[in-house]
């Protein structure tokens, strides 16, 4: 008896262990590869940052069929939807009062003056269009919003008592963290009901670029053929210029793997520094106003055409291209990685890392991968020699699941552009969803500065 109930015990001990191995495989599997969505993106561990709860975000009111969408964009409210967009014959249209809505905007946003066209046309919520004007278009027509831009350069404080009563006050924040006048002023932040930005926690969000230039329709102009060969071009180039005595002086020691193009030189972060002391191992084309050592290229020069567009034709050439944002803020990133990305040239990326997974799977250096300058240089050489390596930071292109992720996370093409008029329609819905007490009219709740950016000094030059 003894012996059947050991080998009993055995028995069950085994067939448990078993589930609880299933139990946790599958706990893993899931969130590995189903229930997070991320798997494709960037997953080092970094230093922990807590940042709050800027707004209270009521997920009932989203239907997102997204998977990627991990910050929880809006794919109704957060779009631009067909239809709408400027009206050019207003006057001849036969517009009832309750289809025009009256905001009022102050600061570098109110283009009511200079505005050949301040009229815009946007679906509401109900799938009828109404039309935002900018200064009244009837008599006694009363303010339904009033909308500010937060720049320090030329904020207009709000002067409570001269504020319009009972209607929502917007803060339209487009400037990354530092440049902003109000946000960081905690009795005049609160002041304000709803927030327009590119941060996560928005009310209204819009994209980190232009839908006219977007990078998720023009990332695949190049073939990976195609950016080996204009770069290797660029190498028999050079070798011609250093036959016939034409190199600048920082070329004559080595080839330029990057280049840098960057004229704000007092940003929020030691980014001069870096590229300065990298300039010690590497050669860098630099062509801005910072650290400059190259005069600029007849290229750039030439008048007719987008000279954005010459740019990112220009940069193909390098390895590499530094994008080094002035701030290391909570979801700022400007177009400068995306022009790398679309341009073939990877980029060197210095950024908040909350960043990280706006871009496509090993896409980018991260400088926040290496203990120092030279450790990051070390790693670029190798790359330069080792083709097959380089190439992987190029297989994102033709692997359609990390563009489908890196366009999911980034609510491509439902999130609007860098455009302020891009976000007007939105910020219309959102406005009716207050009047049909569908959310709540909120005041927005302050977060110290130190929070929401990182130190200057948080990527070390030197290993410590």
């Amino acid at each position: 008896m003894n012996y059947y109930y050991s080998i009993l015990f055995k028995k069950v001990s085994t067939l448990c262990f078993c589930i609880i191995i299933i139990a946790i495989s599958y706990n893993s599997f899931y969130y590995n590869f189903l229930g997070n969505p991320g798997i494709y993106f960037y997953k080092k561990d970094i230093k922990s940052i807590s940042y709050g709860n800027y707004y209270n975000n009521d997920a009932k009111y989203h239907n997102n069929t997204n998977i990627y969408n991990v910050d929880n964009d809006d794919p109704y409210e957060n779009t631009n939807i067909d239809g709408e967009g400027f009206v050019y014959n207003f006057k001849d249209l036969n517009i009832s009062k309750n289809q025009i809505v009256f905001f009022k905007y102050i600061g570098r946003i109110d283009t009511s003056k200079i505005d050949l066209n301040p009229i815009i046309k946007c679906k509401g919520l109900d799938e009828k269009f109404y039309y935002i004007v900018r200064k009244p278009v009837h008599k006694n027509q009363k303010i339904e919003m009033e909308i500010r831009s937060d720049y320090k350069l030329d904020f207009e404080p709000p002067i409570k008592k001269l504020s319009t009563k009972n209607v929502p006050r917007v803060l339209v924040s487009m400037e990354p963290q530092p440049n902003r006048a109000c946000e960081f002023d905690k009795e005049c932040f609160e002041f304000f009901n709803f927030k327009v930005s590119f941060e996560s926690e928005s009310d209204v969000r819009m994209g980190f670029d232009t839908q006219s230039s977007s990078a998720f329709g023009s990332y695949n102009r190049l073939s990976i053929q195609q950016i080996t060969d204009i770069q290797n071009q660029f190498r028999k180039e050079y070798q011609t210029q250093k036959l016939n005595n034409k190199l600048e002086y920082h070329q004559k020691l080595s080839f330029p793997l990057a280049n840098w193009f960057c004229s704000s030189c007092n940003p929020h972060s030691n980014r001069n520094e870096y590229v300065q002391e990298l300039m010690k191992y590497i050669a860098i084309d630099s062509f801005g106003k910072c650290l400059n050592n190259m005069p600029t290229s007849d290229y750039l020069k030439r008048g007719s055409g987008d000279p954005f567009e010459r740019k990112k034709q220009f940069i193909t050439r390098y390895r590499f291209t530094i994008v080094f944002e002035n701030s290391i803020c909570k979801d700022y990133v400007s177009e400068k990685v995306l022009d790398a990305l679309v341009s073939g040239s990877v980029p060197i990326f210095m950024a908040h890392p909350s960043t990280l997974k706006y871009l496509p799977y090993k896409s980018f250096i991260f400088v926040g991968d290496f203990e120092s300058v030279e450790e990051l240089a070390n790693y670029l050489k190798y790359l330069d020699q080792n083709q097959e390596e380089y190439n992987k930071y190029h297989a994102w292109r033709t692997n359609q699941t990390a563009i489908e992720q890196w366009k999911g996370v980034n609510n491509y093409p439902n999130k609007p552009g860098f455009r302020f008029h891009q976000v007007q329609c939105p910020l219309l819905r959102h406005y009716q969803r207050w009047k049909i007490d569908a959310i709540p009219l909120k005041k927005l709740k302050y977060v110290p500065l130190k929070e929401v950016c990182l130190p200057s000094d948080y990527f070390k030059i030197k290993k410590l």
